[in-house]
């Protein structure tokens, strides 16, 4: 079983880009039988509090406890991304939520994820219940306090993404060792048809073209809209078989993890 890279960012709001940005990324290395971790990669960019403004900063300290006079000690955005890039390129990786973590902030410029990883499932998506808060970083502490008690990983980090990347590496180690992420024979049945493993550009087109085209409920991609031989329309055989395929396409658990997450 091959190693998993385990990314956890730090962002100034949870929109995604364009309209926050990644403060901070960390990315550890769990090996295939989950007997240790590795942190392989940490950065923080440099950015201008005065830049952000109040509602970033308030979120980056009381999500990851990063504080504004903080932000002045990091790199230029150029040398962390290459940092990151070097480290999970050619890689399978993971998140918490790769909903959050890759489709809404390094799929994108200038993290460009997209064909050049290969994006594992959420690991959040095998928890328990109870391993989930109102916000990722909370779920992060949450899945950690209740499956690795007396586990002081996560909590030796400095505040923001690599202590989140320690925690979550942590829970995944220990989901290995177990045998619930990528660590039994059999894929996971929800994902046997691609065997858990997506690119992260294909993940991130599904979520677009669903979000774009769901209405009330309804699912209907004009593309697909034709008249058929007998001027059925909409009814015709051809749609129906067309309206079949994107039903099984909302089926795909790693696009219901995104829209989720939007």
């Amino acid at each position: 079983m091959d190693e998993v890279y385990v990314v956890e960012i730090a962002a100034t709001g949870p929109k995604g880009v364009p309209k926050d940005t990644v403060a901070e990324v960390a990315v550890c290395r769990v090996l295939g039988d989950g007997s240790d971790f590795d942190t392989v990669y940490w950065g923080r960019v440099a950015l201008d509090p005065l830049d952000l403004g109040k509602e970033p900063l308030d979120y980056l300290q009381e999500n990851y406890g990063i504080t504004a006079e903080s932000l002045y000690s990091g790199d230029p955005q150029e040398e962390v991304v290459k940092g990151f890039q070097d480290a999970v390129f050619g890689q399978e990786v993971t998140s918490y939520s790769v909903g959050s973590t890759f489709g809404k902030f390094l799929s994108f410029e200038p993290w460009d994820t997209a064909r050049e990883v290969t994006v594992l499932p959420s690991y959040s998506a095998v928890l328990p219940e109870k391993c989930s808060a109102e916000t990722v970083p909370g779920s992060i502490e949450a899945a950690y306090s209740v499956l690795c008690p007396g586990d002081s990983a996560g909590f030796s980090a400095e505040p923001g993404a690599l202590r989140l990347a320690h925690m979550s590496a942590s829970v995944v180690a220990l989901l290995r060792r177990e045998g619930f992420f990528r660590g039994s024979p059999e894929p996971y049945p929800d994902h046997a048809a691609q065997e858990g493993v997506y690119q992260a550009s294909d993940v991130h087109q599904g979520v677009q073209d669903e979000q774009r085209y769901r209405h009330e409920g309804c699912y209907h991609r004009p593309e697909y809209r034709r008249e058929d031989a007998d001027g059925q329309g909409e009814g015709g055989p051809e749609n129906q078989e067309a309206d079949a395929e994107h039903q099984v396409a909302l089926e795909d658990p790693m696009v219901k993890v995104y829209l989720s997450q939007s």
